[in-house]
C-alpha cells in the first residue's frame, strides 16, 4: 500500500471514531434515558480516548514525517498533507 494510502486510511478510520463520539455527544444531549447517561458517557470517553491516541500516535507521526519527506519541494502535496497536521510541513513561514 502506498504511503498516502496508509494516511488516508489512519485518517479515515480518526475521522470515524470522532464521528461515533459526535453522534453520542447529540445523544447524551437530547434523547437518552437518563439511565442509559453513564454507559453512554463511559462509551463516549472510550472512543475519544481511542480518537485521540491514534491521532498523537508515533506511527501516525512517522507517516506523516514519511510523507513530508517525499513531498519536499511540492506544494501541492504538502499542501494537502497539512490538513492531517497543525505543525508546518514545509519551512515557508505562515503568515
Amino acid at each position: 500500500m502506498e504511503l498516502i494510502d496508509q494516511l488516508k486510511s489512519e485518517y479515515s478510520e480518526i475521522s470515524y471514531l470522532q464521528n461515533a463520539a459526535a453522534l453520542m455527544v447529540w445523544d447524551l444531549r437530547t434523547y437518552i434515558p437518563p439511565k442509559g447517561a453513564e454507559n453512554r458517557a463511559e462509551a463516549l470517553g472510550y472512543v475519544s480516548t481511542l480518537a485521540f491516541k491514534k491521532a498523537v500516535s508515533d506511527e501516525f507521526g512517522a507517516l506523516l514525517s514519511q510523507l513530508n519527506e517525499r513531498a519536499t519541494g511540492s506544494r501541492n502535496i504538502t499542501g494537502n498533507l497539512s490538513m492531517f497536521s497543525t505543525v508546518p510541513l514545509s519551512n515557508e513561514k505562515k503568515s
